[in-house]
């Protein structure tokens, strides 16, 4: 259908050896995309601006709708990037003067990140097809980052320092996806309550924290922020973060938050020199289930790492992975997990089978087993009704 807009474009256009050129690559790789499993919905960006004035001259260009038109420029950057540029610089000069002087730069920088958030789209859909099958994750728990940061006391009960600290974070603890610190979404008289879940994260006892945090549509919603401790010895940072840097890709419920703290470090003898370093984490906003079996859009509460470096690792006691995964994708493969009895998805990043835990090895051998016991058995089944037919 995509080959066929892109086509039906042309039809508008003058017959320029270039033009045709760009239409050949186009159907092309937009076919290619197809073969290789990564088409893209339409509605998967029902959620783009399409009002823009980029998208909107790239429709009237091609004779595409503004959607339509965001739809094969992302195909065509999934199957080549370099090949997007040339066909662009191959177009006729007053459509590729067009393209360039609204924006070409910025069309390429949300092909790309359509493809970065591909996987959180993947991981949607896994648990909408869960949830259609019977099966309602109450709470989702899992987010990527890759900063490394810990925390400390402050003076009062409010103040929350962050120092840096070699091993994994929790992204969540630093800013949300508008750069406010995560302890303004904290009910005031939960202040000494968190003071001391600090403490006792400090202490190496992983725990959940209810607080309150903002939904991606801008309601206040209850969560469980987990805590955890991080390793190695810290720096510490003797202040807020001074600015923050949001970039939102296409998909809104995914952001890239670059942070600079003020950091300073205190020498033997007593001398103090004060610079400043940047942090950029991953934060993920993502679907779960809610109360009436719809889902809803909240900040995620909490993170589920394996090892050291890749991921956290919660209460080990209480977590139970079970034999088999709802989806995979990308960079991330989510597991079917139980945590104090509940129900939950976990999202575990692609690692080598060398760095991976022993639970997580044996996880992904058993479905490895139960995917060759089904396959042998339906084939088996195959034959034996063959040949008694």
């Amino acid at each position: 259908m995509l080959s066929a807009l892109l086509i039906r474009g042309a039809c508008f256009q003058a017959k320029t050896e270039e033009f045709f050129v760009l239409v050949a690559a186009s159907v092309a790789y937009l076919c290619l995309a197809c073969s290789s499993g990564q088409i893209v919905e339409a509605s998967r960006f029902a959620t783009l601006q399409t009002c823009s004035t980029l998208f909107k001259i790239g429709g009237v260009i091609l004779g595409l709708e503004p959607t339509h038109f965001a739809v094969c420029l992302t195909m065509m950057w999934i199957s080549d990037s370099a090949v997007v540029l040339l066909s662009f610089e191959s177009m006729p000069e007053p459509i590729a003067g067009a393209i360039f002087s609204h924006g070409l730069a910025t069309c390429l920088a949300l092909c790309m990140s359509i493809l970065q958030s591909k996987t959180m789209w993947l991981l949607h859909r896994a648990l909408e097809e869960s949830s259609a099958n019977g099966r309602a994750y109450q709470r989702l728990l899992g987010m990527t980052c890759d900063c490394e940061l810990s925390l400390s006391i402050g003076v009062s009960s409010s103040d929350v320092i962050i120092a840096s600290a070699r091993g994994a974070c929790l992204a969540m603890l630093g800013c949300d996806a508008e750069g406010r610190l995560l302890t303004e979404f904290v009910k005031p008289d939960d202040h000494g309550r968190l003071k001391n879940a600090l403490q006792t994260a400090g202490q190496g006892l992983p725990f959940l924290f209810p607080m309150t945090l903002v939904t991606a549509g801008g309601f206040q919603k209850e969560v469980e922020l987990l805590m955890t401790r991080t390793s190695g010895s810290g720096a510490l940072l003797t202040g807020l973060p001074k600015t923050s840097d949001v970039e939102p890709f296409a998909d809104p419920g995914v952001f890239l938050v670059g942070v600079r703290y003020a950091y300073s470090h205190q020498g033997p003898g007593g001398e103090t020199d004060g610079l400043e370093v940047s942090a950029r984490m991953t934060t993920f906003t993502g679907m779960a289930l809610g109360d009436g079996g719809d889902f809803v859009e909240l900040d995620l509460a909490g993170a589920i790492k394996f090892g050291l470096r890749e991921h956290w690792l919660i209460d080990p006691a209480q977590l139970q992975l079970q034999p088999g995964f709802l989806g995979q994708g990308g960079f991330a493969v989510v597991l079917e997990a139980s945590y104090y009895g509940s129900p939950v998805a976990v999202k575990v990043a692609r690692v080598d089978v060398r760095s991976m835990t022993e639970e997580l090895v044996d996880c992904c051998h058993k479905q490895s087993a139960l995917q060759l016991t089904t396959a042998t058995t339906a084939t088996t089944t195959a034959t034996t009704t063959t040949a008694t037919t």
